[in-house]
């Protein structure tokens, strides 16, 4: 592939609600995303399938959650990740927590992870890859579950969420500690990518943007990107929240923006999806 750069944008959270599904469409048809993540446990859930089959080029993989929501399985099933009223534990550094007291049982990420997978699969949707909210995939157990769950359906692409410093500094503290930890976290599990012949980009970029996802950021970040495969995660939407970290409405714009389109052309990036890594 030589010096060529190709690029994935894939969009977060599908099926999260009608919002959220509405941008990432508009900024698939209008803009540069060509990949996303469903959400087999969203409350838009069915939404997002039927738009997904009315976009044959958007790329959609699965978005395994494990920290927001309720579970498919019944959770008397899978009771190492849920809290007392039934439901996931709010947070990667809360899943994390019952990880290194080794309050996780294997075996009940596997069964949950499968049954995700399994009703998108059963949606009528061929996933391109795995992905987690939150990067709770970042901790090796959850890694190598979402790995031997994927496996179970012939997928073998996922994201590895180990960021490279970018000079474009995020605008919030938050940002860069997530990126920094999510980073650290991930290192550890790249030993199951090859145990699970599974692929992967050669870069990822996201948590270190988020709350600074604008035009002219990403038209630096476009400029700064390496040889190989580089996937940008983002987050668009109809709904930011005032305040809130993720800036959908903004991301919306900045992924529709013709200074980003012609950033791509005039440096040559290809866009792909997951689909494309051999």
């Amino acid at each position: 592939m030589g010096n060529a750069r190709r690029l994935i944008v894939n969009a977060d959270d599908f099926g999260m609600s009608a919002a959220v599904n509405a941008g990432i469409v508009a900024a698939h048809r209008s803009g540069i995303v060509t990949s996303t993540t469903l959400l087999a446990n969203g409350p838009a859930f069915e939404e997002a399938v039927a738009l997904a089959g009315r976009h044959d080029r958007l790329g959609v993989g699965v978005h395994l959650d494990l920290v927001e929501g309720r579970p498919l399985c019944d959770p008397a099933r899978v009771p190492s990740l849920v809290d007392a009223a039934g439901r996931f534990v709010g947070s990667t550094p809360a899943l994390a927590l019952r990880a290194w007291c080794g309050r996780l049982a294997f075996d009940e990420l596997v069964r949950e992870l499968r049954a995700q997978i399994a009703r998108v699969v059963d949606a009528g949707v061929r996933p391109t890859h795995v992905d987690t909210h939150q990067h709770a995939h970042c901790l090796s157990i959850v890694c190598a579950a979402a790995l031997e769950a994927a496996a179970g359906f012939g997928i073998h692409r996922i994201r590895f969420p180990r960021e490279r410093n970018l000079d474009v500094l995020a605008r919030h503290l938050r940002s860069r500690v997530r990126s920094a930890f999510t980073a650290g976290l991930a290192a550890r599990g790249r030993r199951f990518l090859a145990r699970h012949a599974a692929r992967t980009t050669d870069a990822f970029i996201g948590p270190q943007l988020m709350g600074a996802l604008e035009a002219a950021t990403l038209v630096r970040v476009i400029g700064s990107l390496s040889p190989g495969t580089t996937e940008l995660m983002c987050h668009p939407g109809l709904d930011s929240e005032p305040g809130a970290l993720i800036q959908r409405r903004g991301e919306l714009a900045a992924l529709t923006s013709a200074a980003v389109q012609q950033a791509l052309a005039r440096g040559g990036v290809e866009l792909v999806s997951f689909a494309a890594l051999a």
